[in-house]
């Protein structure tokens, strides 16, 4: 009998659906099988939640409000799993902390990682002390034997990356094993690592024993693909229901097509304009949403906060939660199908009790955690599966919707690395921030080899636009076709009327900064709140911004006109007086997601230094068209204006750069972060075209015609804008 190993339950359901009466091979998901393939003799493995209460009691004893974590007990049930991300990689890939590299980080990273290798190490203590493990990487792990004696062979689907640890795994089974994967030019460097040579791209057939190849074959042809494009991310919604109905007409059957969401919180706006049913949820329906889980989450709220408006919720309820044992209290509250998705999980939780908070607000949390990611299946589901991008590796379908392919979504990963940069992963042996990208790339190429017919459909607007994977992929960007689908999506809302400030004359200006003006021109409207009735954001000036902040920093540290031997001498001054004086919070976040970016800066900044320069951010002024045009710089040299942005390129940055053009005479330089561009904004006649914008400004209050505008703009709701 061998053992079958594929990528996701659902790829074993798949396959089983088409296998001959009689087969007697064993199909397993390669985590279950990981789990089970080894054990340490002598300990228990930590329950997955329960672990989070054993690293809070090792933080008892180890100072790190320097990582800028709370020691408050529901802030830090929420950024745990960081700490555990962290530790579970550096396990499997057997990198130890005190190995890491510090080359081309920050000053405080040493001591950053001694404070984490303390605290694992006084983790793993307390651990052993009741007998339990952690990583089994970690451990004196062995083989399974008796679990891996039934089998004569084992095949192994590989649709990612196999760790360091998992390769030790599959090196010590008695077995044969027998891998099968596909390489793509996206995982090829990951392959690679895995096998330390790069193979061409095509379909293998592999003998891990004998690190010899078995069989090799090219890969599919990619599916015909169709693009589209829409201003509204809604509008996605009947395109991709649209499409399914033309998947039909061309003899594809529903059960080989998906909807396939890279962000899966859009499959709440497909359930509902879902009217005929046609849709299954692989995600199925969360149980966060239930009445019992929105129940204790009130119970918590009020416990824990003495939240008024829980209070209301649940104020029939009180007596009896607080008088019963709060696992019988669930039991009783619940439903017979919330009962039959969270028993299991109750009786774990009632085995976890003596290791478990006495507090019962604590307790409470615990469970709420526990349940969280619990769903209900979508048994009355429609033939058409719906399904995220993990989901589908390695799952075939002939007719494939894939939605929000935008940037920042397609490929996904973790925003920031709170403790490893990209170089010294790189270093390490680590997976970086591009090989998981590019993994994420690879599903999606083998999405579109599997298919016949794809259609992709992203948001353009000017906060969003199309991945660049789409590129990559050789794709094109498509058409705008949001009217034909706009109307089928709203035609049954009322336009909302405007309240009377539309129309209203604005005082013309005598003078006029770029903000003011490019106010202006997006929105004369806003333009008449911000700069006439004078209304303000408070809650928002009150926010911390890390722009403002970047600005003072290097006007700081470039007043005085030093000369920095490199690049890193200066971006350790530009860090020391970025860390200067700020909470730990807020230096941890300075440090674990802008680290990188000032070090580009300063790499690319660094060789304009040897020229002489002004950073004094004094305003200057130049008469045009019948207004003082004013603007302030952040940094000018006999060459150029530069201006420093920590945010995305938007269009107000166009109308900065004229203003620089027309007052300075000087090439306008932008300096953009987050994207790790420098961009000269110049352009031809720059006195002429600012003149035309000027002479054709009209100062009527007037909302803009481009709903993007409205999305994040303060004053939406007092003028009734859609957003």
């Amino acid at each position: 009998m061998k053992l079958i190993v594929l990528s996701t339950g659902r790829r074993i359901r798949e396959v089983s659906q088409h296998l001959p009466q009689g087969m007697s091979d064993t199909y397993m998901s390669i985590g279950e099988f990981f789990t089970k393939a080894v054990v340490v003799p002598g300990k228990r493995r930590i329950d997955h939640d329960l672990r989070k209460s054993y690293l809070y009691r090792a933080m008892e004893t180890t100072d790190f409000t320097v990582l800028g974590l709370s020691r408050d007990f529901l802030r830090f049930f929420k950024n745990a799993d960081t700490l555990f991300k962290l530790w579970g990689e550096l396990a499997k890939e057997a990198v130890a902390i005190e190995n890491v590299s510090l080359a081309d980080t920050y000053a405080e990273y040493g001591e950053h990682l001694q404070i984490l290798q303390a605290l694992r190490q006084r983790y793993r203590t307390l651990l052993e002390a009741d007998g339990f493990y952690d990583e089994p990487a970690d451990e004196a792990w062995e083989i399974n034997t008796p679990f891996l004696e039934a089998f004569e062979a084992i095949e192994l689907e590989v649709s990612g990356y196999l760790s360091r640890f998992e390769r030790a795994v599959l090196s010590r089974m008695p077995q044969n094993v027998i891998l099968r994967f596909a390489v793509t030019p996206f995982n090829q460097p990951l392959i690679a690592k895995m096998f330390e040579k790069a193979p061409a791209p095509g379909c293998y057939t592999y003998d891990f024993k004998a690190q010899s190849v078995l069989r090799h074959t090219p890969l599919p042809p990619v599916a015909h693909v169709e693009t589209a494009h829409f201003e509204q991310r809604i509008w996605q919604v009947h395109y991709a229901l649209a499409s399914l109905m033309d998947f039909e007409q061309k003899g594809l059957s529903p059960e080989r097509m998906a909807i396939i969401l890279p962000d899966e919180s859009m499959a709440e706006y497909l359930r509902l304009f879902d009217e005929t049913g046609n849709l299954n949820f692989a995600m199925g329906e969360p149980f966060t949403q239930s009445p019992l889980y929105l129940t204790l989450k009130a119970l918590h709220a009020y416990l824990s906060d003495n939240d008024p408006s829980a209070y209301q919720k649940i104020a029939d309820k009180l007596a009896d939660f607080q008088t019963r044992d709060l696992l019988t209290f669930i039991k009783e509250e619940a439903t017979e199908r919330e009962l039959a998705l969270i028993d299991e999980q109750l009786h774990k939780i009632e085995r976890l009790r003596p290791y478990l908070p006495n507090e019962r607000d604590r307790l409470l949390h615990f469970v709420l955690q526990r349940l969280a990611p619990l769903r209900f299946d979508d048994t009355d589901g429609g033939r058409v599966t719906v399904m995220g991008v993990l989901e589908s590796r390695e799952a075939t379908f002939d007719g494939v919707v894939i939605l929000d392919f935008n940037e920042g979504t397609v490929p996904n990963v973790d925003e920031a690395d709170f403790f490893l940069s990209s170089a010294v992963r790189q270093k390490a042996g680590l997976p970086t921030r591009k090989e998981k990208e590019a993994l994420q790339k690879h599903y999606y190429a083998q999405i579109l080899r599997r298919a016949k017919e794809v259609r992709i459909a992203y948001v353009q607007n000017e906060e969003q636009g199309p991945s660049r994977f789409l590129y990559e992929l050789g794709l094109n960007e498509g058409e705008a076709v949001q009217a034909r689908y706009e109307k089928l999506l709203f035609s049954f809302a009322p336009d909302p009327d405007p309240y009377d400030y539309e129309n209203r004359p604005i005082p013309r200006p005598d003078t006029l900064y770029p903000n003011t003006l490019a106010t202006l021109l997006e929105c004369s409207l806003r333009y008449y709140f911000r700069y006439v009735l004078k209304l303000k954001n408070e809650i928002e000036e009150d926010n911390y911004n890390f722009g403002t902040h970047f600005h003072e920093a290097i006007e700081s540290v470039l007043a005085p006109r030093p000369r920095f031997e490199d690049p890193d001498a200066y971006y350790r001054a530009v860090m020391e007086a970025l860390l200067k004086e700020n909470d730990p919070a807020r230096r941890y976040l300075i440090l674990s997601r802008w680290a990188d970016k000032i070090a580009w800066f300063c790499k690319k900044d660094f060789p304009r230094l040897q020229n002489p320069y002004k950073v004094e951010r004094f305003e200057q002024s130049r008469q045009l068209a019948g207004f003082t045009l004013l603007a302030r710089y952040d940094r000018m040299d006999d060459e150029a204006v530069i201006d420093y942005k920590t945010g995305q390129p938007k269009t107000a940055d166009e109308i900065q750069a004229l203003f620089y053009q027309v007052i300075f005479q000087k090439t306008p330089l932008f300096y953009y972060l987050k994207t790790g561009k420098i961009e000269d904004k110049s352009v031809t006649a720059p006195d002429k075209r600012l003149t035309e914008i000027l002479q054709g400004l009209d100062f009527t209050a007037r909302r803009t015609d481009n709903p993007q505008a409205c999305r994040f703009c303060d004053y939406r709701f007092m003028c009734r804008a859609e957003s």
